[in-house]
């Protein structure tokens, strides 16, 4: 398995159905995970040069490690960081927190919004490859083979230098989604509750029974709804510490646990909260 990712590493990353593309890893361990660059630099060779910051394709993000240890990122080298290297002030919208002011990657707020602006969140595989996506796009880098790989929902490709493991070794999944209560439930509702400190405590759950880990989150703009993923060897054992937990909390109408048991297009059993 790939080591964990440390500031100063490059590695090379791929949208389904374009060419594979740099990016940096600038700093680890913050509140929100791995802050990262994605670039639209065309990866050709193993380097230890990060790109001018005139190639960036998104803004700043934030990505935990599972993005490496599952091949969607692959280390190509390693760069010592200059001031060029980095942006002046890295800047977030927080919607969570703060209502959607403008926050650094330490969550500390800014007197004022500066591009490019990310958000402050912890970005899933479907997450990074959406946003990837509209940055091809915003860069007049869209293909028609692009456009056509992703018709459905835009997917990042594993990346590999040797073989590929063996189907038994790719992760199974959990996703924990949860709709906006109605009623007088809705009045005093805070989505703060459900992404930061119900996702901490089913994170460290899985963590202690030994059957997989956290990869954040997503929450829709309109604030309809959330999703939690999980990952581990078996979404059996994970739906079963997850769903003692999930329903203890009496989830909104319409929630559900949803298992994958393998890549996009395995199959997945949906389970109503």
């Amino acid at each position: 398995m790939p080591r964990r990712p440390t500031p100063g590493d490059l590695f090379r990353y791929q949208l389904k159905g374009d060419i594979a593309r740099l990016g940096l890893c600038v700093r680890t361990g913050l509140l929100c995970g791995n802050l990262i660059y994605l670039y639209k630099t065309p990866y050709e060779a193993d380097t230890n040069t990060a790109p001018p910051m005139s190639d960036l394709l998104t803004p700043p993000m934030f990505v935990g490690d599972y993005q490496w240890t599952c091949h969607y990122f692959q280390r190509v080298g390693h760069a010592s960081l200059r001031t060029a290297d980095v942006l002046r002030r890295h800047c977030f919208r927080d919607r969570i927190f703060y209502g959607d002011p403008c926050v650094d990657e330490f969550r500390r707020k800014l007197p004022r919004k500066f591009e490019p602006c990310g958000q402050f969140s912890l970005w899933t595989l479907s997450g990074v490859a959406h946003c990837i996506y509209r940055g091809l796009s915003r860069n007049g880098l869209l293909t028609p083979a692009v456009r056509a790989a992703n018709a459905d929902d835009a997917e990042l490709v594993q990346l590999y230098k040797g073989r590929p493991p063996k189907q038994r070794n790719v992760p199974h999944a959990v996703h924990a989604h949860f709709v906006a209560p109605t009623g007088p439930r809705a009045a005093n509702f805070d989505w703060s509750r459900v992404v930061d400190d119900f996702e901490d405590q089913l994170e460290k759950l899985v963590r202690k029974h030994r059957v997989g880990d956290g990869d954040g989150h997503e929450l829709a703009l309109d604030g309809s709804s959330a999703t939690l993923f999980f990952y581990g060897k078996d979404a059996d054992k994970l739906a079963k510490v997850l769903l003692p937990a999930i329903r203890a909390e009496r989830p909104p109408k319409g929630s559900y646990l949803l298992k994958i048991y393998g890549d996009p297009g395995a199959l997945e059993k949906r389970i109503s909260l």
